[in-house]
């Protein structure tokens, strides 16, 4: 995929989540203090390593996963496990397209791995 392409459509994809998130305030379905605790969470993620996909994918997994957790959990997005994952992963191909990352069969498959460690991580509220 074109660079430039990649960087469109990841810059798209942060504007739709974005977005998403601001009509879920806007509406009531999530707090002021939800929107802080994400950003909280995001900024304290560590920035990867020049020219480390992986450092960059387990970032973006952690995001990917907690977005997606919290529009299933507004009812956004449908709260089955398996469109959860398919979101995560879609989610995580979008940061990296933002990132100028183009992502091989082997980086979504890692891309999928972190996920899973991801959601295995959320505290027993989300389950």
């Amino acid at each position: 995929m074109n660079s430039d392409l990649a960087k469109i459509l990841g810059i798209v994809g942060a504007v739709v989540v974005a977005a998403g998130l601001i009509y879920l305030y806007h509406k009531g379905n999530i707090t002021k203090n939800t929107l802080e605790h994400l950003r909280g969470v995001v900024e304290s993620l560590p920035a990867p390593a020049p020219g480390s996909v992986s450092e960059a994918l387990m970032r973006y997994a952690k995001m990917a996963v907690l977005a997606v957790e919290q529009l299933a959990k507004t009812g956004v997005i449908d709260d089955t496990p398996e469109n959860k994952k398919a979101k995560s992963l879609e989610y995580v191909q979008t940061f990296a397209a933002s990132d100028g990352i183009t992502l091989s069969l082997k980086d979504v498959q890692s891309a999928d791995l972190m996920v899973e460690a991801n959601v295995a991580e959320l505290p027993k509220s989300h389950e």
